[in-house]
């Protein structure tokens, strides 16, 4: 949603039976042209063409819905208990770029929004919020990875498994089974080590 006052829309309610506002095409008014950063569509072009509404006093307010896709650059140096920052940030083309605002500042230094969300899906925990600085939009998504199916799953049979190699070593040699002990490990380190590969970021 977009919002921005343009005077040459403004009229006088009493000349024109009394209208407050109306919806206009947006192909037909100024508009504020947004880029998508890192932008991975080839389809994207801009924004879609939709209507806006006009008020009496000048104010237009856009409010259009688009699917993209974007890029980001992810560290998961630190798996299983890493965190991540993805930036989806538009910009403007033009020099009212600098007057790209948010409903409420909340940091000094920029433009910020407190409105957060919080969203938990499956593994990760997402932190949703909008900030905007230096003639760019942006929503900022924060990755909180939960680490506890990893280490279930991944690094605890590595540790039990390592654990159980030693022993294997323990055994004495006039053990008869200590070979077929051994092997079955080994054969269970490859399968293990299969699946890991699988979760591995």
């Amino acid at each position: 949603q977009q919002d921005w006052e343009d005077p040459r829309l403004a009229w006088i309610e009493q000349e024109y039976n009394d209208i407050k506002s109306l919806f206009l095409p947006v192909t037909r008014i100024w508009k504020p042209t947004l880029l998508l950063r890192k932008n991975a569509d080839t389809n994207y072009k801009s924004l879609p063409a939709s209507k806006v509404l006009v008020t009496s006093e000048g104010h237009v307010n856009w409010t259009v819905e688009a699917l993209t896709t974007t890029t980001c650059t992810l560290d998961p140096y630190l798996f299983p208990v890493d965190t991540m920052k993805c930036p989806i940030c538009f910009e403007s083309s033009i020099s009212a770029g600098e007057q790209l605002q948010c409903p409420s500042a909340e940091r000094p230094g920029y433009n910020g929004c407190k409105t957060q969300t919080k969203i938990t899906a499956g593994q990760w925990t997402v932190v949703a919020y909008l900030q905007v600085e230096a003639g760019k939009g942006c929503m900022m998504l924060d990755f909180t990875r939960d680490p506890i199916y990893h280490i279930a799953t991944t690094i605890s049979p590595c540790i039990i498994l390592a654990a159980l190699m030693v022993i294997t070593f323990a055994t004495p040699i006039e053990k008869s089974d200590r070979i077929g002990f051994g092997i079955t490990i080994l054969l269970a380190m490859v399968v293990s080590l299969v699946v890991i590969t699988d979760f591995l970021p």
